[in-house]
């Protein structure tokens, strides 16, 4: 909308027709627990078992984060205890043992939580690179986007 010169979104496919898309990375969540949550509250032992335990969750009904909309079909409502906007703030939750949250793999398994359940494909996310037409060739534009694949490279290979 001529906010931005690059935008990174997450979920489907943007579709505006004035924009660049281009796939970024996909983005792997896992639903993951602090060591101490689980030692206050056990861990789940299936998705039917979900009901039972205390969730942190995004606070956007029909989020754009395919993760978050499957939590919200299979965990009822009474069992969400905290909702933010703000990833830091659920992922600062999660790490506190409030309750269960989604959190890329990569991050969570450095931040020392146990994921509680087997990832699942569909809690997979693209992130796209979106550019307005007007502005894609633009050298600045064009840096931005080769420093950004180029960082997404280097970690790939040290991954």
């Amino acid at each position: 909308y001529g906010e931005a010169h690059v935008a990174l979104r997450a979920g489907g496919a943007p579709s505006e027709p004035d924009n660049v898309v281009q796939p970024f990375v996909m983005i792997s969540a896992g639903l993951f627990a602090a060591p101490r949550y689980i030692e206050a509250y056990g861990q789940p032992t299936s998705i039917e078992d979900l009901a039972t335990h205390r969730f942190v969750t995004h606070d956007v009904i029909n989020s754009r984060a395919p993760h978050y909309n499957w939590l919200a079909k299979h965990v009822p409502e009474t069992a969400l205890v905290l909702r933010s906007t703000d990833v830091h703030t659920l992922q600062d939750a999660v790490v506190a043992g409030l309750g269960i949250g989604f959190l890329e793999r990569s991050i969570a398994q450095q931040l020392g939580m146990i994921e509680v359940i087997e990832p699942r494909a569909e809690w997979s996310s693209q992130l796209w690179l979106v550019t307005h037409v007007d502005l894609h060739r633009t050298i600045k534009v064009q840096a931005l986007l080769a420093h950004l694949k180029d960082q997404v490279k280097k970690l790939e290979r040290t991954a």
